[in-house]
């Protein structure tokens, strides 16, 4: 049986407030990040209680992209267990909604193979312990900016 608890944060304040997110992690990588969505996912399973916890952090538009995130950029995170699972996807066409849509459809199969034990596709895994270790969340993030 699984119980579903939604947690919204749009501040970079909220984050750390309501799902531990370390301000410093936002500070250094910016609030769309894998560093960030990491944190996110591994806090909202703690703070829900949860056994999996997801996180969608992305520029949806029509503005505030810039060179590194341009509108389209999205960063999920899966935790279950000892590791979190980030996924980068990215959506080319600047619609807010086609955005939006695309990245809940993408974190609910995020979930859903977490749920099955499985190990999503395209994703990168980051040891829940690591998740505050500085020398880990700069390997994560340099490895999707290698992208």
């Amino acid at each position: 049986m699984f119980t579903i608890k939604t947690l919204n944060a749009i501040s970079p304040v909220g984050l750390a407030k309501l799902v531990g997110v370390d301000p410093a992690v936002i500070e250094q990588y910016n609030v769309v990040s894998a560093p960030v969505a990491a944190q996110m996912a591994l806090g909202a399973a703690q703070a829900a209680g949860a056994d999996i916890g997801i996180s969608v952090t992305g520029v949806a538009g029509p503005t505030g992209g810039d060179a590194v995130r341009p509108v389209g950029t999205v960063y999920l995170g899966a935790a279950r267990g000892d590791t979190v699972y980030v996924e980068k996807l990215f959506v080319s066409r600047p619609d807010r909604a086609l955005i939006r849509a695309r990245a809940a459809q993408e974190a609910l199969v995020l979930a859903l193979r977490r749920a099955q034990d499985k190990v999503p596709a395209a994703t990168k895994p980051l040891a829940a312990a690591d998740c505050r270790d500085a020398a880990a969340l700069e390997a994560l993030n340099a490895a999707f900016l290698a992208e």
